[in-house]
Order: C-alpha cells, then sequence, then structure tokens
C-alpha cells in the first residue's frame, strides 16, 4: 500500500475528473433553482441549446486535445473508433456513387451494421468532416435531453422533469462521448426515443398511430446496434402491456399496440435476429467467465479478474462502475473518472426513487420505465461486459430520472442515510483502485 500515492492518475486527468464533478453537481443545484419557475417553452429551448452548446464546445476541445497527445482525433487506443471511422467513409462514397447495397462488401452481424450506416450518412452531409460528424452526434445529445425532460415530467410530474432534464444535459458522461466516433450517444438517444414512445403510447387518453411507428422503428432499431437492447425493448413492451395499471392504460390500448408489436416481432424474427438471439442463448452461461478469464490472462491484465462473478455484479450493478484514479495505462478511463464518480453519488438517488415507488406501491405506474432499465440491468450484469462503462452509458438517461424522482422526495429523515452511502462508496472506490493495481502487481 505504500507505492498507492505514487501511482495516482496524471494531473490533466485530476483536472477532468474536478471538472466533471464540480460541473455537474454546482451546475445542476443552481440551475435546478434558476430554472424551476420559467416558463416550460423558455426551459425547453435552454436545455436544448444549453446542452447543445456545451457539447459542442466539448467537442472542438477534444478534437484537438487527441490530436495533440495520439497524433489523430481519436481517443487512446481507439479501435472501434477507427473501425466506424473507416466504414462510414466507405459507406459515404458507395451512396454517392448511388449503390444502396452498402453492406454486400462486409461481412457484418446485423447488430454491427447500425452504427457504420449512421457514421455513413452523418459523412455523406458533412463531407467526411470528423468534427462535424461528432456535432451532428452533439444535436441527438441535445435532444435526448428534451425527451428526458418530457418522459420524467409524464410520469413523475414537473419537478423531477426539470431536475432530470439539467441533470442531463450536465452528465458528465454524455457529453465526453459526443467527441468520439462511436455509437453510444446516438443509441442512448434511440433508447430514450423507444422509452418515451412508449410510455406515451400506453399514457395517451387515445391511440396515437404516430407513437406506435415511433416505437416500433426505434425499438426494432435498437437490433442493428446492441442485439440485448433490442431484447429488453421487446421483454419491456410486452411486460408492460400485462402489467401497467388499469388506471393508466385501458385494456383496448394495450390490445391494439400488441397486435401490432407481434406483427413487428414477426417481422424482425425473420431477419438476422433469430441468429443473433440464438447465439446469445447459447453463450449466456460462458461469455462472462471467458471474458474475465481473457482479463487475467492478457498483457498487461488483472489477474484478479477471475474473482468477478455474477453475485459481486449484481450487488454493484447500480452504483457501479467505479472510477479509476490510479494510473494503469488506461489513459480513457481516467478521462471519465469523474462522471462515474458523480454516477456512484447519484444511485444513492436511484436506490431512493425504487424504495418509495416499492413503498407505495407504483411499480406498475411506471412499470415501462423500469422494466426497460431494470431488463438492461439485469443483462449486464450477467454478460462480458457489466464492469465496462461504455456499456453503462444508455442506463444513464433512466438513471437520472429516477434519481430526479429522489431528490424530489429527500427530507430529513432519509438524508441522514446519504453521509453513511457515500462513506461506503469511499471504501468501495479504495478498494477498486487497489484491486486495479494489485492484480497488476503495482503495488
Amino acid at each position: 500500500m505504500a507505492g498507492f500515492p505514487n501511482k495516482l492518475m496524471p494531473f490533466q486527468y485530476v483536472i477532468f475528473g474536478l471538472t466533471e464533478v464540480l460541473g455537474f453537481f454546482y451546475f445542476s443545484n443552481h440551475l435546478t433553482y434558476l430554472w424551476a419557475h420559467v416558463p416550460e417553452r423558455s426551459y425547453r429551448r435552454s436545455v436544448f441549446w444549453y446542452a447543445f452548446l456545451i457539447r459542442a464546445i466539448y467537442v472542438v476541445f477534444s478534437y484537438y486535445f487527441y490530436l495533440s497527445m495520439t497524433g489523430k482525433p481519436f481517443e487512446f487506443d481507439a479501435g472501434d473508433s477507427l473501425f466506424y471511422n473507416n466504414m462510414g467513409n466507405s459507406i459515404s462514397d458507395n451512396l454517392i456513387s448511388g449503390n444502396f447495397h452498402v453492406f454486400k462488401d462486409f461481412e457484418l452481424a446485423l447488430s454491427d451494421q447500425g452504427t457504420p450506416l449512421y457514421y455513413g450518412i452523418v459523412y455523406l452531409l458533412v463531407f467526411k468532416s470528423i468534427l462535424f460528424s461528432r456535432v451532428v452526434t452533439a444535436i441527438f445529445g441535445a435532444w435526448s435531453c428534451l425527451l428526458v425532460y418530457d418522459l420524467a415530467r409524464r410520469n413523475f410530474g414537473e419537478a423531477t422533469g426539470r431536475i432530470s432534464g439539467i441533470m442531463m444535459m450536465l452528465a458528465p458522461q454524455l457529453i465526453i462521448y459526443c467527441g468520439l466516433t462511436v455509437k453510444e450517444i446516438f443509441l442512448t438517444f434511440l433508447c430514450i426515443a423507444f422509452v418515451n414512445a412508449g410510455d406515451q403510447a400506453l399514457r395517451r387518453a387515445r391511440v396515437s398511430i404516430s407513437q406506435v411507428i415511433i416505437l416500433i422503428l426505434t425499438g426494432g432499431s435498437l437490433f442493428l446496434f446492441r442485439t440485448v437492447l433490442g431484447i429488453c425493448a421487446v421483454f419491456s413492451i410486452m411486460l408492460s402491456l400485462v402489467m401497467i395499471s388499469g388506471r393508466v392504460s385501458g385494456v383496448a390500448r394495450r390490445l391494439f399496440i400488441l397486435i401490432v408489436l407481434f406483427f413487428g416481432v414477426i417481422f424482425l424474427w425473420n431477419t438476422g435476429v433469430r441468429e443473433e438471439v440464438q447465439f446469445l442463448i447459447q453463450n449466456k452461461s460462458t461469455n462472462q467467465s471467458s471474458q474475465m478469464e481473457f482479463y487475467a490472462t492478457r498483457e498487461h491484465g488483472n489477474k484478479l479478474a477471475t474473482y468477478g462473478t455474477k453475485s459481486i455484479f449484481f450487488a454493484l450493478i447500480i452504483p457501479g462502475p467505479f472510477p479509476s484514479l490510479v494510473d494503469t495505462g488506461q489513459d480513457n478511463l481516467m478521462v471519465v473518472s469523474g462522471g462515474l464518480y458523480t454516477r456512484n453519488i447519484i444511485a444513492f438517488f436511484v436506490f431512493l426513487a425504487l424504495i418509495l415507488l416499492y413503498k407505495r406501491k407504483m411499480l406498475r405506474r411506471h412499470i415501462f420505465l423500469l422494466s426497460f432499465t431494470g431488463a438492461y440491468l439485469g443483462v449486464l450484469a450477467l454478460s462480458a461486459f457489466a464492469n465496462s462503462e461504455r456499456f453503462h452509458v444508455p442506463l444513464i438517461p433512466f438513471f437520472l430520472i429516477l434519481a430526479g424522482y429522489g431528490v424530489t422526495r429527500v427530507n430529513m429523515k432519509n438524508r441522514k442515510h446519504f453521509t453513511i452511502y457515500m462513506i461506503i462508496m469511499v471504501i468501495f472506490i479504495i478498494g477498486w483502485n487497489w484491486f486495479k493495481l494489485s492484480g497488476r502487481g503495482m503495488l
């Protein structure tokens, strides 16, 4: 343990972390009071444009930061980003030449086709500019903030909606990922658009065909980006149609959505979805253990990784992953360390919200939001990527909605538990960073 302080992350990443944490909590608190009573139209305009401006500024900063640090406008040890950039260029060229069979020469699984296609279309629009393609991503990031506001307000009221929208606007990871050529921001947008459309379809007095169409399109498109999210989408809407309170959604409306959904699932099943689902089922019992073994035995790996088990990941799936505050050569993780710490903190309010919803017998009123979030959490805890912060990114909007509700329900009785919770989190964070060093023989 004597060498622990000497392994702390470099100073530039300390600045990253402090900016992320202090910026998130200071401005979340300040803007919540400042925008509490402004007209809805003004609030929506402010959230969108501030969210876009913050993301656009970071996009430009990160572009030149990575250029100076790596010689390329991509993150450290870039892999997926380079692949998506190359695929985007190729698909863009095909579209320009009038060839719309863009995947004919590439052996890509269905779940690997969405992101290249997204970048191919965006590159076509921005003349293959990496910088401006990320500005487009920033637009989707800002739009997601409005969807979070709408979903949170519809479920938990105006106060929760405004708090959640502001936290979404300031969420560090959702800002940082706008500066990368990866799938996470657009995928997160699709997830929140899907849940928002489904929630509207279930709650409106009359069935909205447009919302059902959006529900089918966004839910189906998730299979092009991450198969398990598509499965979670189908599961959550099916469960919601059965479990949602009759006071929230009538039988006729649910029956109509169920019929449309049935034909949508049949169509998807006859595409490449069937093969990918079957592959996931066949490998569900070994993928996590195999990945942990790989982490332990690869070059510069962590020999203690094999101690990662389903029970541990299940227990820590909501507050985790924990920030990397030591230098193990994982620069990308140190960049997002502050974002992970903010998640560790807001998880307290997520727990508080879930406890209150259970005690007040309100779970069925919000079953769609909760089932999608819970399904992906469960799948993630069982997967090989339970501790991968990238795979947790699509959960952030839903955590912020629940955290927003939890914040509005803080009182003298439950706030005393926050100090105890934070002490536990500090212990876990120190333990996690010891684990990272010890497993690599750096202590």
